[in-house]
């Protein structure tokens, strides 16, 4: 057949409907072909997609801008929460060291950070709406932060952003971070000024006071401690009570005793005791305090009460009950421990840092600067070496000697040796406070109190919620 007839014939038959076996062939390998390319061309655009996806990950871009939480108006992302979660993390080991984790849970540290950012960025939001502007002070503080972070990161070899990362986390930016501290200085400003702005009268004193008396009050008692003597947690029930029952028979002896005229300081030494007189001593829970705070209590009154379930009884003699009128103290220390034995040496230390700052001005401010240089009482260290508001029956006895003394004027310094921790106290009388203690104390409850509700009506104009992008918040364990 010719090739011409040939093509003729394959022309009738296609407008007939009829399909060349070869063409057929030919049509299927070309869409094979076609679908080849097409899946391999798919696979290599989600190949490079997910490539991409992977790095933005890494990169932590995706995490760093979702929305995680919303305060107002305005939204927040993981990277806004997290400043927040560190900060409180950070706190917690800073306070309680190797023991922080038990006071918290992954879950628990993440809504206490959620409810200080609202609070904060509320305020913040509340201070810019009412016109406060940011002073010269307040960029101060943020500077002030910015150099204490650069001196950290340099003297671990770290830029400042890298740093910022290792404390707030992998999310951290410099920008995050000097959005918040901003925030904090703004709620601190505005915070101060309403708590500033808080003045209580004679009568909402005693108001306050008629409610609960036994708070603003102090009882002077003297008790003696006939321990238990169980020595280990191991120890049977049968000798713990057996041990129990002696020390509760001493206690009555004692107690026969004291009726008879005796001192309980000559009571305690006689029968093995342990003495004590606490002159102003605080309401509080106990079986004995419960005891001494009753209203019915009258001078001279005594009773044997448990001390606990496995510790012991109390033979305990009131005295007197007295609101507590003093007025209490600010004032400064440095700490010098006793090592090694080495009285001397402690000593020596002591005065050494009280004549340095003699010589150095014998100003108030250089004084902070030695304590927070040399004392060992981790508590102040970085606030000077102050104790703020100090009440009596607070502090060991040779300490609180020397701040309640009468001739105690603003400025006095001296030396105090600490025998209950064996340990030289260098002092500074920074001065009384204005209001009698129970008044002081009261002012601090009824501004908490009207601080929390003024708190609770600004965090109501600025809503918070949750949104998806919580989830890639940092949860600390």
């Amino acid at each position: 057949m010719s090739a011409s007839r040939e093509k003729k014939i394959r022309q009738e038959q296609a407008a007939a409907g009829h399909i060349d076996p070869k063409v057929e062939r030919e049509a299927k390998r070309r869409a094979e072909q076609r679908r080849t390319s097409v899946l391999y061309g798919c696979i290599a655009a989600a190949f490079v997609i997910a490539a991409a996806f992977i790095l933005l990950w890494n990169s932590n871009i995706i995490q760093r801008g979702a929305a995680a939480y919303t305060i107002g108006e305005e939204t927040y992302t993981a990277a806004d929460v997290d400043f927040y979660t560190h900060a409180i993390y950070n706190e917690y080991y800073a306070n309680y060291g190797s023991y922080a984790s038990s006071f918290f849970t992954a879950d628990s540290l993440l809504e206490q950070a959620l409810e200080r950012m609202h609070n904060t960025v509320a305020l913040a939001a509340k201070a810019i709406n009412a016109g406060y502007e940011f002073t010269d002070e307040m960029r101060q503080h943020v500077d002030d932060t910015l150099a204490t972070i650069d001196g950290y990161a340099a003297t671990n070899g770290y830029s400042r952003a890298k740093y910022l990362k290792m404390v707030y986390g992998p999310l951290m930016t410099e920008e995050v971070f000097l959005r918040h501290t901003t925030f904090a200085e703004y709620a601190a400003v505005y915070t101060d000024d309403y708590t500033s702005s808080l003045d209580y009268s004679e009568e909402d004193f005693a108001a306050a006071y008629a409610e609960n008396p036994a708070d603003y009050d102090s009882v002077d008692i003297e008790f003696i401690l006939f321990s238990a003597m169980v020595e280990s947690a191991d120890t049977a029930d049968a000798e713990i009570e057996a041990a129990m029952e002696e020390a509760k028979k001493k206690a009555e002896e004692a107690q026969l005793h004291y009726a008879a005229g005796e001192s309980l300081e000559a009571i305690a030494e006689e029968l093995g005791g342990e003495y004590s007189h606490s002159p102003y001593t605080s309401s509080g829970t106990s079986e004995m305090l419960t005891w001494a705070f009753a209203d019915e209590r009258m001078p001279g009154d005594a009773t044997v009460v448990k001390y606990s379930d496995k510790g012991g009884y109390y033979l305990v003699v009131f005295h007197s009950r007295a609101r507590n009128d003093y007025h209490s103290v600010d004032v400064r220390h440095i700490l010098i421990n006793v090592e090694n034995g080495d009285d001397a040496a402690a000593l020596a230390k002591a005065e050494e840092l009280l004549a340095d700052w003699e010589k150095n001005g014998a100003s108030e401010e250089y004084f902070a600067e030695l304590a927070d240089s040399n004392s060992a009482d981790t508590a102040t260290v970085g606030i000077g070496g102050l104790y703020a508001s100090v009440s009596r029956g607070q502090m060991v006895d040779e300490f609180e000697a020397w701040c309640f003394d009468e001739a105690r004027a603003a400025g006095d310094t001296g030396i105090v040796y600490d025998s209950t921790y064996d340990g030289y106290h260098v002092m500074y009388f920074v001065g009384e406070n204005d209001l009698p203690y129970w008044q002081e104390k009261l002012t601090t409850e009824l501004t908490a109190a009207d601080y929390d509700e003024w708190l609770a009506s600004v965090k109501a104009e600025y809503p918070a919620q949750k949104e998806s992008g919580i989830k890639y918040a940092t949860k600390l364990v």
